[in-house]
């Protein structure tokens, strides 16, 4: 799975290679369970992908030569109405695994947001205002709705990882492991990283729920 960190990585080689560059084309894999952008700059054509397959999900900034698909099928075009933007901006939303590329389009701004968030990861086509115009995957949406991230999108240790949160959180796991608490109730970390936050914090991060005291919370 695929960490917040991976994602800030991701967002500073997209910086590099996108702004500035044309959306050109775009291609669905039903199968393969992937979907990819491609961008256009000078001679150099750089993919933005997602992949939202149980056995390997994530975003991926790469080369548009790159791509392996292993299913041999028919990609399907999607968000037809942004072929020809030119993208202005690329950044990471919440600090979490959500990816916003904003665009112009006939002097109009729009944004497409990509949700590498595993399984049930998604991407959005939106107008100016955060205003969902199209979608990925089939997800129920009425007209003027505006984007908000996926539910347990915004939870991550840098915003809501405090001392009554790590309590409450130890009070309802009893005995599960700690780091693996914080992996399944705080989006955007895996077990490295759980680990290495509660040992910079002198908290055994193998330690039951069940053990942690108010004095280990404010560490």
């Amino acid at each position: 799975m695929q960490t917040a960190s991976h994602i800030l990585s991701i967002v500073a080689e997209a910086r590099r290679e996108i702004i500035g560059a044309e959306i050109y084309s775009s291609e669905f894999y039903r199968k393969e369970r992937a979907a990819y952008l491609f961008f256009r700059k000078d001679k150099t054509k750089t993919a933005l992908g997602l992949s939202y397959h149980p056995q390997g999900s994530g975003a991926v900034c790469l080369s548009a030569g790159k791509i392996e698909i292993r299913t041999g099928e028919k990609p399907f075009p999607f968000f037809q109405n942004a072929i020809g933007a030119i993208v202005t901006n690329v950044e990471r939303l919440h600090n979490d695994r959500i990816i916003k590329i904003e665009f112009e389009l006939s002097q109009k701004a729009g944004a497409v947001i990509l949700e590498a968030t595993g399984p049930a990861g998604n991407m959005w086509l939106l107008d100016g205002n955060f205003t969902k115009r199209a979608v990925l995957r089939n997800r129920k949406f009425e007209s003027g709705d505006k984007y908000a991230p996926p539910a347990g999108a915004s939870k991550n240790p840098l915003e809501e990882l405090n001392r009554e949160r790590l309590l409450e959180m130890s009070e309802s796991a009893n005995e599960e492991l700690l780091f693996r608490a914080l992996v399944a109730n705080f989006g955007g970390l895996n077990d490295t990283l759980a680990r290495e936050g509660l040992c910079r914090a002198n908290i055994n991060p193998d330690s039951e729920c069940r053990d942690i005291n108010s004095d280990d919370a404010s560490s």
